[in-house]
């Protein structure tokens, strides 16, 4: 797997505007440096054995050609926070390739409109919709209905719902296995922390695929440790107010050892506590997104798992590009498990969180080819 790359993470300059723009207080940053490329065999790099490897050949063994002039609709939670940010920006790169119109619904935190929103879309005119992160139990099947009777197809990635088990919520999802997410992160907060210490929770027991990374992270640490701290992230209050309870437990808990997020996006904020803190406290965390990745470079202790956007972005797409043909689609998609970002390996964290390692290079491109655009 030999190839020049564009490093996409930007240590201090893309990233770190991302955190920014989330609402988070951050120190004085150095001028981001020229992005450097890549020449390395990423197979014979001993810190990246751990990253599983997977085939995606029979897929792309086939074309599936798509039909132009279509127009995608996205609704997204908050772009303020990742990973919807970086979502939006691949969804837009996406959908000019394949050359149909763009519309984006932004909740802005409030997911009690998402019913709304959804019916809204549904009038304003668009062939497909991708809900992210949002099951029938934040979105309301009265609207999910409103859009099947529309005909206009509903897609869901990373909901914690399968399309097959959504009563005709969804026309097909896009999902990894969550419980075992949930596990893995667990388990590595059982290898890296001495039994007994304290740690803290910022759940998200509001959607499905919170409550499952949050029941198998909890099955998997046992009573390992002392939980002395837990909140519901609120999803109005954003990535800001996540930092504002973080720095509560903090300041409750100096003896803290770590806080355990069920995503990414929530957890820039105390990642943003614990670095004001000066305190030596880890993050675990899901996602692999480059908001939380940065503070990895400003000393934070972040592990998280990686989940790519670009190959969830890209199946997603590719169920539509079938979906708006009229064609049969695969009900269920489900992505592989990714890789851990560690401070060990994060001089090759963009490779790991945009698929590169795990799928291969240019990606993006193979999907273009098959489409019929490439």
């Amino acid at each position: 797997m030999k190839k020049k790359l564009l490093k996409t993470l930007m240590i201090g300059g893309t990233a770190l505007a991302v955190a920014v723009s989330a609402g988070c207080s951050s120190p004085a940053e150095e001028p981001a440096a020229d992005v450097p490329t890549r020449d390395v065999d990423f197979d014979s790099v001993e810190l990246l054995n751990d990253i599983p490897r997977y085939d995606l050949e029979e897929l792309f063994a086939e074309q599936n050609l798509a039909e132009p002039d279509k127009t995608f609709g996205m609704v997204i939670i908050d772009r303020a926070t990742d990973p919807f940010a970086e979502q939006v920006e691949l969804a837009e790169t996406y959908a000019d390739q394949l050359g149909w119109d763009f519309k984006l619904a932004d909740l802005k935190g409030q997911v009690g409109n998402a019913g709304a929103t959804l019916r809204t879309m549904i009038e304003g005119g668009v062939d497909v919709i991708l809900m992210t992160s949002m099951g029938p139990d934040l979105v309301g099947r009265d609207a999910l209905a409103a859009a099947a009777a529309a005909g206009v197809p509903v897609l869901s990635q990373t909901s914690g719902f399968n399309a097959s088990a959504s009563d005709g919520a969804f026309a097909s999802t896009v999902e990894s296995d969550l419980a075992l997410q949930g596990r893995v992160v667990g388990e590595q907060m059982v290898a890296d922390l001495p039994e007994g210490s304290k740690i803290a929770l910022l759940f998200d027991e509001q959607s499905a695929s919170g409550r499952i990374l949050e029941e198998n992270f909890r099955e998997a640490i046992g009573d390992k440790f002392e939980i002395v701290a837990e909140k519901q992230y609120d999803y109005a209050k954003g990535v800001p107010g996540a930092q504002a309870d973080a720095s509560a437990m903090i300041q409750a808990h100096p003896d803290l050892a770590a806080i355990w997020c069920p995503f990414d996006g929530p957890c820039t904020g105390p990642a943003n506590a614990v670095l004001a803190s000066g305190n030596d406290i880890a993050i675990y965390s899901k996602g692999g997104y480059p908001a939380l990745l940065d503070y990895i470079g400003r000393g934070v202790d972040v592990k998280t798992l990686a989940e790519p956007n670009t190959i969830k972005l890209l199946r997603g797409f590719d169920q539509a590009v079938y979906l708006t043909k009229g064609e049969n689609v695969e009900t269920d998609v489900f992505l592989e498990l990714g890789g851990m970002i560690t401070p060990e390996n994060f001089e090759y964290a963009d490779v790991i969180a945009d698929g590169t390692v795990s799928y291969g290079p240019d990606l993006a491109e193979r999907f273009y080819q098959r489409w019929g655009v490439g």
